[in-house]
Parts: structure tokens; C-alpha cells; sequence
């Protein structure tokens, strides 16, 4: 069943499958999911615990992503600041940052290399900060 909202309109329906993707990103829920599983994975890799770290980094953020998009309201989440942040930065090519920067951060940590683990880890933060550092506008 479906939760309504106060003129009864379906909270789960009331957004689209993009919106969706998109809004559940910033969900805390998947935030702490995403945030704690890369640090555990990260740790892992580092000790050279490879298929339990590639499978924490895999399997927890895909699990919490399917839980968010099939139950979660996410209606909070669009209508805060951060949602449209999201909305205006948060572009397909920043979300590939992301996941290069996290892929680069894994293997900086199987290898030991602290350089490459700072390169993974800026690619992260730039690509969740962009909006900060360049409005969309003067791009």
C-alpha cells in the first residue's frame, strides 16, 4: 500500500523514475549507507581484504538504492535546499565523477597509494561541491 498525502495523492507516485534517482541520493538514509560502507570497504581494501571490501562498497549502496526508490518518501528531500542543489548541479557527468572518484579510491587503497586515494577523494568532493565552486550559470 501506498502512503497519501494530506489531498490524498500518492507519495510514492507523485514523482517520476528520474526524480526519483535523482532525490534519493540525498536521502539520509543512503547517505550514511554510501558514507559508512566506502569507509568500511576503504579499510578493507587497505588491509587487503578484497572481495569482503569490493562487496561492502557494492552491495550495501545497490541494496539501499533499490529500498529508497521502491518505499522511501522522498518528497522531503525535493522540496529542501539540498534537493535543489541537486536538481541544478547534481548532473549525470557529476554522478560519474562520483563513481570514478570512489573507484579510484578503492584501488589507491588495494595499491597503497596515498597519492591516488587524495586524487579518488577530491574527484568526490568536487563533484558534490561544482555548484559551490562554479555556478552553473558563469559555465
Amino acid at each position: 500500500m501506498h502512503r497519501r498525502d494530506k489531498g490524498g495523492h500518492c507519495i510514492l507516485r507523485s514523482m517520476n523514475a528520474k526524480e526519483r534517482r535523482l532525490y534519493h541520493q540525498i536521502h539520509p538514509a543512503k547517505l550514511a549507507a554510501d558514507t559508512g560502507s566506502g569507509i568500511a570497504a576503504v579499510i578493507l581494501l587497505a588491509n587487503g581484504q578484497a572481495v569482503i571490501g569490493l562487496a561492502l562498497a557494492i552491495v550495501v549502496p545497490v541494496a539501499a538504492t533499490f529500498a529508497l526508490l521502491r518505499y522511501a518518501d522522498l518528497e522531503p528531500q525535493k522540496r529542501s535546499r539540498l534537493g535543489a542543489y541537486v536538481k541544478k548541479y547534481m548532473t549525470p557527468a557529476a554522478q560519474i565523477q562520483r563513481l570514478a572518484g570512489f573507484a579510484i579510491l578503492c584501488g589507491a587503497a588495494w595499491k597503497g597509494s596515498y597519492l591516488l586515494g587524495v586524487l579518488g577523494a577530491a574527484l568526490i568532493v568536487h563533484a558534490w561541491t561544482m555548484g559551490l565552486l562554479i555556478p552553473k550559470d558563469l559555465r
